[in-house]
């Protein structure tokens, strides 16, 4: 894509097994429960405290987010998951800007991909919010699109699995198409290393974003101001390696993270994200 186009023996020993593997599955049950009661008992105040926002990013939902949601939930964590409308960097700013704002207390910022220019646009608008993580994201500087930033970089898998809807949505009086990763490249090109029944429920389910979304300009960047971690996808074909990094290490952040993972480090590998959002909580 160009600009725009632009994851046994005896019945005696085989019951003794077969109890074996009973008292092992209750154990491994009772540690796990147990594991994630300390976990939440252990929690600070100012981690109760605080809420973790998580924003998903274009062609998905907010089922990305399902393992590190319930993971941080398990664990004690105050967990939203806003739906992004996809529809342009104001209107989707807008949106998240009011989920956040009606929110008491901390907050931390958690964007995937795309949402990564949300957080970024809305980030210092808000005294409560104290972190920003950006996990496989965008994180834009004032006057940059999440695609005039992959344009620096070759054209990868998803670039060559995206193309604009035949309809139009009107977006505050302009008629746009969405932009639409084909179902049969999906797993490919944007949900690499996932089961391939969970990358087709992905294809399935996901949101498009339109143009107004993708190459809409950020009007100021957060990370300048607000600490920022980051988690960086060495095997991403969404967004260049290269790319995430550039972005990282300009944002002087408290910590990245390198990540052998996909785009969808979230379904991927949520125990490295969950790691994230907890520093950056505290």
């Amino acid at each position: 894509m160009n600009r725009r186009n632009i994851l046994v023996g005896s019945i005696v020993g085989a019951a003794a097994l077969a109890a074996g593997a009973a008292c092992s599955k209750s154990d491994d049950a009772k540690s796990s429960t147990s594991s994630s009661s300390a976990a939440a008992a252990a929690l600070s105040q100012q981690a109760k405290d605080t809420t973790v926002v998580l924003v998903h990013g274009a062609g998905l939902d907010g089922s990305s987010w399902a393992k590190v949601s319930e993971q941080l939930r398990a664990d004690g964590y105050q967990v939203t998951v806003p739906a992004n409308p996809l529809r342009s960097i104001g209107i989707d700013s807008d949106y998240i800007g009011k989920v956040v704002g009606a929110i008491n207390g901390p907050v931390v910022l958690v964007a995937h991909s795309y949402g990564g220019a949300i957080i970024t646009e809305i980030g210092a608008k808000f005294p409560n919010v104290k972190g920003l993580v950006y996990s496989a994201a965008f994180a834009p500087d004032a006057g940059e699109s999440c695609l005039s930033i992959v344009s620096a970089y070759p054209p990868n898998k998803l670039a060559a699995a995206t193309v604009p809807s035949t309809y139009t949505v009107d977006i505050a009086g302009a008629q746009v198409p969405e932009l639409l990763v084909d179902p049969a490249k999906f797993p490919g090109a944007f949900a690499e290393g996932l089961p391939e029944a969970l990358a087709k429920e992905l294809a399935a389910s996901g949101r498009p974003a339109t143009p107004l979304a993708l190459d809409g300009k950020v009007t100021e960047a957060a990370w300048k101001t607000v600490p920022s971690w980051f988690v960086v996808t060495t095997e991403d074909q969404a967004i260049p390696p290269d790319a995430q990094k550039m972005m990282s290490a300009r944002a002087n952040p408290k910590k990245v993270v390198e990540v052998a993972s996909p785009h969808l480090v979230a379904l991927a590998h949520p125990d490295k994200v969950v790691a994230v959002i907890r520093e950056a909580v505290g």
